[in-house]
């Protein structure tokens, strides 16, 4: 008998129970020396022809590696890396994250295929295929289609898009794991979702959706808020969306388990439910604990980031972030209103760089143009970093100073589309080699 059938309280009281429980043995203490973080990056594979890989390659790709992932696409692998100290954040990173690059680009030549940094594949989406993985994917897409409302379909140049939840398996994004106590755990939570706007405005790299320039600089993240939405209209006000940004900043731990505890749960087996629980949150930032039964530790993950064109622009973004999160210890600092990081939110995934926002400044809200605010927050990382690691601070501050100046990888990759004179036929070809690594 399973535990589902034996427990006497409900799916929310038994999470919560068990969050609470394993909180209790969560160490308060971390040296900012011995501070870790690490990074999932997700890559679409495409053979000599630039077609997406089908699925048996794909897992023979996975197979012949022991860091390897299978993600919802048939073309899509996930690399983790170790973590490792954020002091030593540039160099271990690098050494890290480009050897299992090295060793991934390796095996997919040996099958024939290219591995592809792009944010969202810009092709047709009726190329892109869904895993056959039934008990990690299908089921859970299948709950999903049966809640989800079709009021939020979304039109681009004058096509709806009705099943949003699938194209992700064309989208790779960036997710960056830090180690964080307990007693920080939703303060630096809270940081990160009103940096968000901000950071995406920055990292944005997906303008293109079924062979069309989708007038957003970021539609991977739209894909995500509108696929995954699960609240019927007259719900919107009593009960949260799953994804993106919360309608309130949280209170406490507590406060963020009895929230997480409260969302419509895909799974009704008791003795997975809390891993499913984590993984089912599809907020952009989120708290999730590992090693329940050992050591568990807090691990705040950053989740909204596209992949960028390269790896090293991947890794000084994420020390970038880093450095915003933890550059202020005041945990009693006011916040920006999080309808107004809704707000920023929505104008990066729209426009980026291109695009003011609102800005708390310390005394007064104010709407500012991104990139100032870009210089704002590059000066408050460089103050985190000057304390933690001269050398990366020095690295930050020449690199993202670059990316302000230049542009986002969407800005880069239109200029492919729009600048370099490729007619309709080979435009898409261009987007996906100016990808392979």
């Amino acid at each position: 008998m399973s535990l589902h059938q034996r427990c006497d309280v409900s799916i929310d009281q038994y999470i919560q129970k068990r969050y609470l429980e394993i909180m209790d043995a969560v160490s308060d203490d971390i040296d900012e020396y011995n501070r870790t973080y690490g990074l999932e990056a997700e890559y679409l594979l495409v053979d000599d022809r630039l077609d997406l890989a089908e699925e048996t390659i794909r897992d023979r790709i996975v197979e012949k590696t022991d860091f390897l992932k299978k993600e919802l696409g048939c073309s899509q692998v996930e690399i983790n890396t170790s973590p490792v100290r954020i002091v030593d954040g540039y160099e271990d990173m690098m050494k890290e994250y480009s050897g299992k690059e090295y060793d991934l680009k390796r095996v997919a030549e040996e099958e024939k295929h290219h591995i592809v940094r792009l944010g969202m594949y810009p092709g047709k989406v009726d190329s892109i295929k869904i895993t056959s993985n039934k008990h990690r994917y299908i089921d859970r897409l299948n709950i999903i289609e049966r809640i989800r409302p079709k009021y939020v379909d979304i039109r681009i140049n004058g096509k709806d898009y009705i099943h949003m939840q699938n194209y992700i398996a064309g989208a790779q994004a960036l997710h960056i794991n830090i180690h964080v106590s307990k007693g920080e755990a939703v303060y630096r939570l809270n940081r990160a979702y009103e940096l968000s706007g901000y950071i995406m405005a920055l990292v944005a790299a997906s303008p293109f959706l079924d062979g069309c320039d989708s007038i957003y600089d970021d539609i991977r993240q739209v894909l995500w808020n509108n696929g995954y939405e699960d609240r019927k209209l007259d719900e919107y006000i009593i009960r949260d969306n799953r994804t993106t940004i919360p309608a309130t900043y949280y209170v406490d731990i507590e406060d963020y388990i009895r929230k997480v505890s409260e969302q419509i749960q895909l799974d009704d087996n008791y003795d997975t439910v809390l891993y499913s629980c984590q993984k089912m949150n599809w907020r952009i930032c989120r708290l999730k604990v590992i090693d329940f039964e050992s050591a568990p530790k807090i691990i705040l993950e950053l989740r909204y980031l596209p992949i960028q064109l390269t790896l090293e622009r991947d890794v000084l973004c994420s020390l970038f972030i880093i450095g915003c999160i933890f550059y202020n210890e005041d945990k009693c600092q006011d916040l920006l209103p999080i309808s107004l990081v809704s707000e920023n939110m929505r104008r990066a995934c729209h426009f980026s760089m291109d695009e003011k926002m609102y800005f708390y400044n310390g005394r007064d809200i104010v709407e500012k143009p991104v990139k100032e605010i870009l210089e704002i927050l590059l000066h408050r990382s460089l103050c985190y970093w000057n304390k933690i690691n001269i050398e990366i601070a020095e690295r930050v501050d020449e690199k993202i100073s670059e990316y302000i100046e230049r542009g986002n990888v969407a800005q880069e990759i239109r200029k492919v589309r729009y600048q370099e004179h490729y007619n309709d036929e080979n435009w898409i070809e261009a987007i996906i080699r100016k990808g392979i690594v």
